[in-house]
């Protein structure tokens, strides 16, 4: 029941967020903001994660992890309903809207990422828990643009995405209750541990464990070097000249995370790191490809149909990466390396609508999104090759191994 609980929380926390993005998203639009004006949003929204991503991480592997998880989902809730009440009209109070809650978002993922180790950790499907996870937050991400684009931009959007934070909120309460002594258990453990093996005050012991860990360390890069200079979805309000409604955007926009939700489905009951890297590279490399056709794309509905099949491409390596996150981080560097996965993921999503916006502004909308493409491609390329050169690195070690 914890678990349930946990994807309840963490489906409602992110549809309520997404559709806070998309209200602020169409009230830029309407007040008539081109391609690089929308991309402050996420320059502001970078700069402030950046800004707090690292100690979020270490103050997560500190504190107990009921605290972490009460603290960051309080600040998320209070922060949503100041904002239904003040309503924030015009760009400037937008902008720092923003910014705040990419702060509250980090900590909420964070501290989320801790607990759910907590929770799998004596399940005997782990990776199938991991795709559950990913399947209930993508179901919002579909979901929540199609709603926002009913409602449009008025205050009644953010007063349903309050109420969503609000349920995310409850079951996170239920889930500390249920497992406070669990939890308290295992920190006592960790704490242990950590005294011994691991100082706090210094990242030496992440660095080590990363640059020794190639899965890890390769899954997050290749992600955060394809999302900065693939992401298209800054653009989609400007692909289509005359179809730039709420509705319209809120289509398109619901296009990737419908083709994640299918691709992950599919994949539901696989063992998502079996042949990692060329499911990476294959994931990759088909991104790639429909933005390629996305940018020559002549109608809306063909362009859901890329969209949708770029989600499909993306289910697959978001599956794998999950698991390897969440499955291969040992739960003393939990709060840290995820820190970095959000620092990472941010960055590159929130840098990508900058440098997409930026893009369009010089090449236009549709060459840049060419270029996203061609990126990808490029991106995927290099991952195999480097994932070769690990492969017969390691096939060389364990050969060496045997003979002495």
């Amino acid at each position: 029941m914890p678990l349930i609980a946990f994807l309840i929380s963490r489906a409602a926390s992110v549809f309520g967020l997404q559709i806070l993005t998309c209200t602020f998203i169409f009230r830029l639009v309407e007040n008539n903001i081109d391609a690089l004006g929308l991309s402050q949003l996420g320059l502001a929204a970078t700069i402030a994660s950046l800004a707090f991503a690292f100690p979020l991480g270490d103050l997560v592997d500190r504190i107990s992890k009921r605290n972490a998880i009460l603290t960051s989902h309080m600040i998320l809730l209070g922060l949503t309903l100041g904002l239904t009440i003040v309503n924030p009209q015009t760009f400037w109070p937008i902008i720092a809207a923003t910014a705040c809650l990419a702060v509250a978002r980090n900590f909420r993922s964070i501290s989320q990422f801790t607990v759910f180790g907590d929770l799998i950790k004596e399940k005997n499907q782990k990776d199938r828990w991991v795709n559950l996870s990913t399947l209930s937050w993508q179901m919002s991400s579909f979901l929540a643009p199609l709603l926002a684009g009913i409602l449009g931009s008025g205050q009644v959007s953010l007063i349903i995405a309050s109420s969503c934070i609000g349920l995310s909120f409850f079951c996170q309460l239920y889930i500390v209750q249920f497992l406070t002594k669990t939890i308290h258990t295992l920190e006592t453990s960790s704490a242990t541990i950590t005294s011994h093996a691991v100082n706090h005050s210094s990242p030496q012991s992440l660095l080590p464990f990363l640059k020794n860990n190639f899965k890890l360390h390769a899954s997050l890069l290749l992600d955060f070097f394809i999302v900065l200079f693939a992401g298209a979805a800054s653009l989609l309000p400007f692909l289509h000249d005359g179809q730039n409604s709420t509705i319209d955007i809120g289509i398109l926009k619901s296009a990737l995370p419908a083709g994640i939700i299918f691709g992950t489905w599919i994949r539901l009951q696989k063992n998502a790191r079996d042949r990692w890297a060329e499911k990476l590279f294959l994931a990759t490399f088909g991104y790639g490809i429909c933005h390629l056709f996305l940018a020559e794309s002549p109608s809306l509905h063909l362009s859901y149909i890329l969209l949708f099949g770029a989600g499909i491409f993306d289910a697959i390596s978001l599956t794998v990466r999950e698991c390897i996150l969440q499955l291969e981080t040992p739960a003393i560097l939990k709060g840290r390396v995820y820190a970095l996965n959000n620092f990472l993921v941010n960055a590159s999503d929130e840098l990508s609508e900058w440098e997409s916006g930026l893009a369009a502004h010089w090449l236009g909308v549709r060459t840049a999104i060419r270029f996203s493409g061609l990126i990808a491609i490029a991106g995927a390329g290099v991952f195999l090759w480097k994932a070769k050169s690990q492969t017969a690195l390691s096939n060389c070690q364990q050969t060496r191994t045997a003979i002495f």
